[in-house]
């Protein structure tokens, strides 16, 4: 199983990817984190879930904070639209799989109801269509609280962090390093709580 975890911005958008997860406690392993602009960011979650190639996406939520307010007076808030074309983007996913796999299913009915050979080809199309579309992305929305916590246990466990690895590479490519780091931390909280060490 795959997961990507997203770090929403105005101008910069951080993200993680996650592999080997197996969807149980103790698995999974970051393989990069990166920054890139909002438009980029929706155009590749689009892309890997049409392509079934994540499995769960986890983005942080947005909260305006009274403090904050002020700061956002006039503001069209970006972060926000970039949420909103995340959700947007995972819901006519949803519903192209749900579409698909009525579709393959209809279609395997009517073969049975008809008697077809179940060794065709065309039935081992059908039959894959229908198991690949069973699943939906599991969409997470995470608060930016859980940044901290979530270091202090990854640091409690010696585990580097792959953000932190190549924050150079990130900020000489006009990246500012910090929102990938964001990404990384979220995806590691959402496996983390996969094993109750996080709340």
């Amino acid at each position: 199983m795959k997961l990507w975890a997203v770090d929403p911005g105005g101008e910069h958008v951080g993200m993680a990817e996650f592999s080997n997860f197996a969807g149980v406690a103790g698995t999974g392993q970051c393989d990069r984190a990166w920054e890139t602009t909002p438009e980029t960011a929706v155009d590749a979650i689009a892309a890997a879930m049409l392509n079934y190639e994540i499995d769960v996406l986890v983005v942080e939520e947005f909260r305006l904070y009274p403090d904050k307010a002020m700061a956002q007076t006039g503001s069209t808030m970006p972060t926000c639209e970039m949420i909103g074309c995340i959700k947007w983007a995972h819901r006519l996913d949803c519903r192209r799989r749900r579409d698909l796999f009525c579709a393959a299913d209809d279609e395997l009915d009517r073969r049975d109801d008809q008697g077809q050979s179940k060794r065709t080809k065309e039935h081992q199309k059908w039959m894959a269509q229908r198991a690949r579309n069973q699943n939906e992305v599991l969409l997470v929305l995470q608060p930016a609280s859980i940044q901290k916590p979530t270091e202090g246990v990854l640091r409690k466990r010696g585990m580097k962090s792959v953000a932190k690895a190549s924050a150079k590479q990130i900020r000489e490519a006009g990246g500012v390093g910090d929102h990938a780091l964001s990404a990384e931390l979220h995806g590691w909280h959402y496996l983390l709580r996969q094993t109750g060490e996080a709340q």
